[in-house]
C-alpha cells in the first residue's frame, strides 16, 4: 500500500469548501483515504477537523439565513442636529414684570422711564 505525500494529494483532490456540499464531500473522500490507508492517521485527522470546522460554519451561516429570512430592503433614516443637552433649558428672568426673551427688555411706556433715568445717571458719571 503507497502513503500519499500530503502535499500531493491534498491540493489536487480536495477543493476550498464553499458549501456545505463541498465540505461533507472533502471530509467523505479524506475518510476514506484515511481508512485505506492512503493518508497519515495524524494528518488526515488533522485535514478532517479542518472541513469540519468550515462545516459548522457554513450550517451556521445557513441557519441564520433561514431564521432571518429573505433580506429586505434597509431603510436608512439620517436625522440632523443634537438632542438637547441636560442644564440648557434656561428661563430666562423677568425685570419689572416683563420677559425678557433673549432680546433685552422690551419697551414701553411702563418702563420707558425707567430706562431714561438709567441712561441719565450713566451720562452724569
Amino acid at each position: 500500500m503507497r502513503l500519499y505525500s500530503p502535499a500531493s494529494l491534498y491540493p489536487r483532490t480536495c477543493q476550498h469548501p464553499t458549501s456545505i456540499a463541498q465540505a461533507t464531500e472533502n471530509i467523505a473522500y479524506l475518510s476514506e483515504l484515511k481508512a485505506t490507508g492512503q493518508l497519515d492517521l495524524d494528518f488526515a485527522n488533522s485535514l478532517i477537523a479542518d472541513n469540519r470546522a468550515i462545516l459548522d460554519a457554513l450550517v451556521e451561516e445557513a441557519k441564520l439565513i433561514a431564521a432571518q429570512g429573505e433580506p429586505q430592503e434597509q431603510t436608512i433614516k439620517i436625522e440632523s442636529g443634537l438632542p438637547e443637552l441636560p442644564g440648557t433649558n434656561v428661563i430666562m428672568p423677568h425685570m419689572n414684570g416683563h420677559e425678557l426673551n433673549g432680546r433685552g427688555p422690551v419697551i414701553n411706556a411702563d418702563t420707558q422711564p425707567a430706562i431714561e433715568s438709567v441712561r441719565e445717571s450713566k451720562d452724569a458719571s
